[in-house]
């Protein structure tokens, strides 16, 4: 989901931290090089939740929680990148 421009090394997370890490340690914290496709796949994690955990076997509060996990507009307002339980 993510993708450093200058070393060229991908993260397949949803979540942000480990490419914050990265960056602190390798580009001093130069957060222009992250490349952020979650908006561009974020379809297509939703499909694959729905698909791996329907919502029947969810529970009565999991399909707002699961809701609030692949919500791109989640993820553009949150400075860190993720926002979840």
């Amino acid at each position: 989901m993510f993708f450093c421009r200058e070393c060229k090394k991908t993260w397949t997370t949803i979540t942000k931290s480990d490419v914050i890490k990265h960056m602190k340690a390798c580009h001093n914290g130069d957060e222009s090089l992250i490349e952020d496709n979650r908006m561009q796949y974020a379809k297509d994690v939703h499909d694959i939740t729905d698909k791996c955990f329907p919502r029947k076997s969810r529970g009565n509060y999991a399909e707002d929680e699961m809701e609030s996990y692949i919500n791109p507009e989640l993820w553009a307002k949150s400075e860190g990148g993720f926002v979840g339980m």
